[in-house]
């Protein structure tokens, strides 16, 4: 796990939101000093900080597992984007996209 690049993501998350770690933790259910404590590299994040954080930010989950390194990166060509994008789609609309995909592939 890459906790510095995460911690990283998370700062950076931060400001773009103009959180800071005592906000975040209202609205996280965590303690400010907790948050503090892993953007400073005191503490390890554990599960409950890597499923609660993301939540607070209104962010994807995935996209923070993969800036801690818990899932790997998808790299090249909006791939990220295309993967966050469709996960959001209901099922039978990913369905659709999944068949236009294929079809353009099979069409190369």
């Amino acid at each position: 796990m890459d906790y510095p690049a995460f911690a990283q993501w998370l700062a950076a998350e931060m400001e773009r939101q103009n959180l800071s770690a005592n906000r975040l933790g209202e609205q996280s259910g965590l303690s400010g000093s907790q948050i503090a404590n892993v953007l400073g590299g005191r503490s390890k994040p554990g599960l409950d900080f890597f499923l609660k954080i993301p939540d607070a930010l209104g962010v994807d989950r995935v996209d923070a597992f993969r800036a801690a390194g818990i899932l790997p990166r998808i790299d090249g060509d909006g791939l990220d984007e295309l993967a966050r994008l469709c996960a959001r789609l209901s099922a039978e609309d990913r369905r659709v996209v999944l068949r236009v995909v294929r079809a353009l592939v099979a069409a190369e």
